[in-house]
């Protein structure tokens, strides 16, 4: 398990990252009295995310491969981040859901139907606690392999 501490560090730093960024979404009323804010706000998480798997990347090259490493290191690396943060994310989700904004649910849906997004039954099939699990593991694999490609391939080694 020593081979991946890196990662599961880095899993974690990234799980932190996402349970603050929720609280700072609650604070600024994105969860309530600002909710037809929150899905432009929520998209600047990409910021502090790829930063997270960025600094992952770069402590895995520097302090696993003494500074050397190609891309297939590099996007491993990133990949296990990826698989540690979609295995947490029920619970990360759980702690969103039921701690953190435990009014979420009921705003957003009550929002989407006043709003003639979604009808009542949409809105209640799409936000809930089952329905983000799902979006959000599926989420993370697919935007965790991307940002690790990309960055695997800017953070490897060049020879000259």
């Amino acid at each position: 398990m020593s081979k991946f501490k890196i990662e599961l560090k880095w899993a974690v730093i990234f799980i932190a990252t996402i349970l603050g960024w929720s609280v700072l979404e609650k604070v600024a009323g994105l969860h309530d009295k600002n909710i037809d804010m929150h899905a432009t706000f929520s998209a600047f998480f990409m910021l502090p995310a790829i930063l997270v798997y960025f600094l992952a990347i770069r402590d895995k090259k520097h302090n696993y491969y003494d500074g050397n490493m190609n891309f297939s290191h590099g996007f491993m690396a990133g990949l296990w981040v990826t698989i540690f943060v979609a295995i947490c994310n029920p619970l990360t989700q759980w702690l969103i859901s039921f701690v953190i904004t435990p009014e979420y649910f009921e705003n957003v849906i009550a929002y989407s139907v006043e709003n003639e997004m979604n009808t009542l039954e949409e809105a209640k099939a799409y936000f809930n606690y089952k329905s983000y699990v799902v979006q959000g593991t599926i989420g993370t694999l697919i935007i965790g392999i991307v940002t690790s490609v990309i960055l695997a391939l800017l953070l490897k080694t060049r020879k000259n």
